[in-house]
């Protein structure tokens, strides 16, 4: 099997497994301090997404500024500033439920979040 066959083959399944949902963000926000929303014209938020406590999951994106936890009731949790291109595995803390993250508008059609 050629490389590229190959290639987009593994790219069909990532988007496949793929928990982020580009129909479900907020237009236009980022992620503040305690895992609230401002205004970016250049960004969007993600919607909660499922997040299991001790699980690996895996992110390629460009993030902007954070990434955010949130616990059962969708009350925050922590969050971790980000700025720039990301591929890498993250572990979700021990009482998070739900995770969303701020990423560039022009990321919105090659973002993968997955577990691992």
């Amino acid at each position: 099997m050629s490389l590229l066959r190959r290639r987009a083959m593994m790219e069909k399944q990532e988007q496949k497994d793929n928990l982020f949902d580009k129909e479900k963000i907020t237009s236009s926000a980022y992620l503040i301090n305690g895992g609230n929303t401002g205004i970016s014209p250049g960004g969007c938020v993600s919607d909660f997404m499922d997040y299991i406590a001790g699980e690996q999951y895996y992110i390629k994106s460009s993030i902007r500024w954070r990434f955010a936890w949130y616990d059962s009731n969708k009350k925050f949790i922590s969050e971790r500033n980000y700025d720039g291109e990301i591929d890498d595995i993250l572990t979700a803390p021990a009482n998070a439920r739900y995770v969303r993250f701020s990423i560039y508008n022009d990321a919105i059609d090659y973002t993968v979040f997955r577990k691992v």
